[in-house]
């Protein structure tokens, strides 16, 4: 119904603000429980449901005046009054080299993307040096470049090769010097029972450096270097007395496909792939002959001629991967299975490693041979033609 005109409105009621305090005051079974307003308790009989009601309304105003005194604040200080926030701090240690920020005390030179930094970050709580959380005694053996290996007390060797952000992910002959030399001095190393090879860059590896081999006028010598680096670090792999462990994130192309077969385990995330690019690259694969004795002809069609890329299940199929992990805790997965390892610390492991036989491919004269066909593919006109249109292409090829 319309209001008649000139009429005013009546002016509105302030919205009382309850607190929590005043909506537990006003429930009748929580005021029972403070103050029990029954004859029994207060000495005193009411006999009409009015009288009841005025005797528990009276008892709760005196238990509200009563809580409000013996808090010593009002309502409105009480509602303002907030706890402080938690800070969430992570302890480092001075030496940590996994420091993102700019007063990184670690080795200079390095970077590392997100939690793929280094597994290591899991498994000793992001202290590279110094001690960790248990005390225990973690120290570099040297960091050589982007070769950065570190050895913790419970025995295990983890090697991580460190890549620039939004790089290609190749490996140039100086890093895979370093990266067998580390092997070697893992190998020989009493107090390493497990070695771990992990990459930190957003793909795990792409392969040789195709820039080192169509620069510069002495193309022939440093191809015939890359050879010889290629075939050290299949014989040193090969040779290794420790278990050693791969674990694979994301793309795996060319050199680190066809040298898999040489890893006790391999660990892979659902997310990876496996490609061999040779065909595009017009040269032979590195170290052709030991993917086609280990895994057979198929997996060798499939991957080299082919040029298929396969997926991590079809890798494990193949015989290339141990084990496929789920990519959201690719990291926590692979630290379970490292722990165990080094919780056996079984002294039979290098006996019973010696007891596989040795890859007829890797002999002296087939692996002489398998260099002398490498080199001879790169000084080719349609491998330089190939590497310099790959090199120049704004993607990456692989």
């Amino acid at each position: 119904m319309s209001k008649p005109p000139g009429s005013s409105l009546p002016p509105k009621k302030p919205r009382q603000i309850r607190t929590e305090l005043d909506r537990l005051l006003m429930d009748e079974g929580t005021v029972n429980m403070l103050c029990d307003p029954s004859s029994a308790a207060n000495g005193q009989n009411h006999n009409t449901k009015k009288a009841k009601l005025e005797a528990l309304n009276l008892k709760r105003l005196q238990v509200i005046s009563t809580v409000r005194n013996r808090s010593g604040d009002s309502v409105k200080k009480l509602r303002e009054k907030k706890k402080p926030e938690a800070k969430i701090s992570r302890r480092r240690s001075e030496e940590s080299s996994l420091s993102n920020g700019s007063s990184q005390k670690g080795p200079p030179g390095l970077w590392f993307k997100g939690r793929r930094a280094s597994l290591l970050a899991t498994l000793k709580e992001d202290r590279v040096g110094g001690e960790d959380g248990n005390g225990k005694k973690v120290e570099f053996i040297g960091v050589q470049k982007r070769i950065l290996t570190t050895v913790t007390q419970d025995g295990l060797g983890h090697v991580t090769i460190t890549f620039q952000p939004n790089g290609r992910c190749t490996i140039d002959l100086k890093t895979l010097r370093d990266l067998t030399n580390t092997l070697e001095t893992l190998g020989s190393d009493p107090v390493v029972n497990v070695i771990l090879i992990s990459s930190s860059g957003s793909k795990f590896c792409n392969g040789i450096d195709l820039r080192e081999l169509i620069g510069g006028s002495d193309k022939k010598k440093i191809a015939e270097e890359i050879a010889e680096a290629i075939n050290k670090y299949l014989a040193t792999l090969s040779s290794l007395p420790k278990l050693t462990i791969i674990s694979l994130h994301s793309s795996v192309s060319n050199l680190f496909v066809t040298s898999l077969p040489l890893f006790d385990l391999v660990y892979a995330s659902d997310k990876s792939t496996f490609r061999c690019n040779y065909l595009n690259l017009n040269q032979v694969p590195e170290g052709g002959p030991l993917l086609c004795e280990s895994l057979g002809r198929t997996a060798f069609n499939n991957l080299v001629l082919s040029g298929r890329v396969l997926t991590a299940s079809e890798a494990k199929e193949s015989g290339l991967v141990t084990e496929v992990l789920w990519p959201a805790r690719f990291q926590e997965e692979v630290v379970i299975r490292v722990r165990n390892f080094l919780k056996s610390k079984s002294s039979s492991l290098p006996a019973t490693k010696s007891m596989l036989p040795r890859l007829a491919c890797l002999s002296d004269r087939n692996l002489e041979e398998g260099k002398k066909n490498l080199v001879d593919s790169w000084m080719s006109e349609d491998f330089q033609l190939a590497a310099k249109r790959f090199v120049n292409s704004r993607e990456v090829p692989f």
